[in-house]
C-alpha cells in the first residue's frame, strides 16, 4: 500500500511537470514585425522586455544602437512603452577616424486598442499610436528637439500566418534645446511584415519563425531660420528577411535588412546593408 501511495505521488508529480512545462514554454502570441516596436502588445498588468543590438552600415559611417524598449499592459485596451538606446558612430574619410560613444533620445509610446475581431479563422486587430521624443540624449545623438510621432498598427491573424502594418508620421521640431535653432525634418514610415509559424514540436510549445519585412522611410530636409540645410533628407527601401524563435516566455529574433532603392539630398553617404538582433521577454 505504502509503495502504491509513493507510486501515486511520483506519478502527480510527473503530470504537474508536464504541465508546467506546457504552460511555461507553449507560445502565448504569434511572431510578426522585428524591426517596430510599436507591435508589442503586452496583456494587462504584464511586462515586455525587449533588448536589441542594432548595425547599419553606410559608405562612409557604421552605426550601432542597442535600444531597450519596457512596455507595460496599463489597461486591456492601452500598453505604454518606453524606449532608451545606447549609441556607437564610427566614421572613416579618407585618413580620418573617427568614433563617438553616447545615449540616444528618450522616447514614450501609447497604444490603444481600438478595434479586435476574434473569429475562428482570423483575428484582425487596428491600434493608434502616439509617441513623445525628449531631447535627452549626448550631443553628438539627440535631435536636440522634442518630437511627437503618430501612427496606426493593423495586425492580422490567420491560422499560422500573421502580418503587421505600421504606418508613423513623426513631427520633428516640436520645440528645440538648441541655441542654433535647428529643426530636423519631418519623417514618413511605413513597415510590413509577413511570418509563418513553423511549430519544432508536436505540442507547438516551440516554433520557428520566418519573417518578411518592407521597411520605408522619408525624412524632409532639416531647417534653420526657415531655410533648408544642404545635404539633408533622404529616402530608402528596406527588403529585410529575418527569423524568430518562440516560446511562452522568451523570443529570440533576427533580420538582416538590404536596401532596394534609396536617394540621398546632396553628398550624404548612401545606406549599405543593416542587422539587429535581440530577445523578448515576457513577463
Amino acid at each position: 500500500m505504502k509503495n502504491e501511495i509513493i507510486s501515486m505521488r511520483r506519478m502527480l508529480a510527473l503530470h504537474l511537470a508536464v504541465l508546467f512545462l506546457a504552460l511555461a514554454f507553449c507560445p502565448q502570441a504569434r511572431g510578426a514585425g522585428i524591426s517596430v516596436d510599436a507591435g508589442l502588445t503586452p496583456p494587462q498588468d504584464r511586462w515586455i522586455l525587449r533588448s536589441q543590438v542594432r548595425y547599419l552600415k553606410r559608405d562612409t559611417m557604421d552605426m550601432y544602437m542597442s535600444p531597450l524598449v519596457v512596455a507595460y499592459g496599463l489597461f486591456p485596451e492601452l500598453a505604454l512603452m518606453a524606449r532608451a538606446a545606447g549609441m556607437r558612430r564610427e566614421m572613416s574619410m579618407g585618413q580620418m577616424d573617427e568614433a563617438k560613444n553616447g545615449i540616444g533620445d528618450f522616447l514614450l509610446l501609447a497604444k490603444y486598442k481600438l478595434y479586435r475581431l476574434n473569429t475562428r479563422r482570423f483575428v484582425i486587430g487596428l491600434a493608434p499610436t502616439l509617441a513623445l521624443e525628449a531631447p535627452s540624449g549626448s550631443d553628438d545623438f539627440s535631435s536636440k528637439t522634442w518630437d511627437a510621432a503618430a501612427g496606426i498598427h493593423l495586425s492580422a491573424r490567420v491560422g499560422r500566418f500573421a502580418a503587421d502594418l505600421n504606418a508613423t508620421y513623426t513631427l520633428n521640431g516640436l520645440a528645440s534645446s538648441d541655441s542654433m535653432d535647428r529643426n530636423p525634418g519631418d519623417v514618413v514610415n511605413a513597415d510590413l511584415a509577413a511570418a509563418y509559424q513553423v511549430s519544432l514540436t508536436r505540442d507547438n510549445c516551440v516554433t520557428l519563425t520566418p519573417v518578411l519585412e518592407l521597411n520605408f522611410a522619408m525624412a524632409s530636409s532639416s531647417e534653420m531660420d526657415g531655410a533648408e540645410l544642404a545635404n539633408t533628407g533622404e529616402s530608402h527601401l528596406y527588403l529585410s528577411p529575418g527569423l524568430q524563435l518562440i516560446t511562452r516566455w522568451v523570443i529570440l529574433e533576427t533580420l538582416v535588412q538590404l536596401p532596394v532603392w534609396q536617394t540621398q539630398t546632396g553628398m550624404q553617404p548612401a545606406r549599405d546593408f543593416g542587422v539587429l538582433g535581440g530577445i523578448r521577454l515576457l513577463l
